[in-house]
């Protein structure tokens, strides 16, 4: 499974929606960043994911993504595809590994 990241400049709240709307055309979901409060969303940047099987598929709706965003007046800051050896997000065959995970999510620092 291939993972892509597309981080672009902050955007405001009011943006948010609109700006949602147009990276799913392309398989992306803008990623919800908050603060430390767990209320206000992060400033410091903006970032987009989108995930396939298919390394082509994946980098062709990027470049396509990107394009749109341009065309909106986005600022790309960086661009990223990634190989996921393991993600316990979507489950793993190595149970020590999610029992270990399950175990530790309620924990606080």
């Amino acid at each position: 499974m291939y993972e892509c990241h597309i981080t672009i400049d902050p955007v405001s709240i009011d943006q948010r929606e609109s700006l949602q709307a147009a990276v799913e055309e392309f398989g992306f979901r803008l990623a919800k960043l908050l603060m430390q409060n767990g209320e206000t969303p992060s400033q410091l940047d903006t970032f987009m994911t989108a995930k396939s099987k298919d390394y082509g598929r994946l980098y062709t709706n990027a470049e396509d993504c990107i394009i749109a965003l341009r065309l909106m007046g986005i600022v790309i800051r960086r661009v990223k595809i990634e190989y996921m050896v393991l993600d316990t997000k979507y489950g793993s065959t190595i149970g020590g590994i999610n029992g270990a995970v399950e175990r530790s999510a309620g924990e606080t620092a």
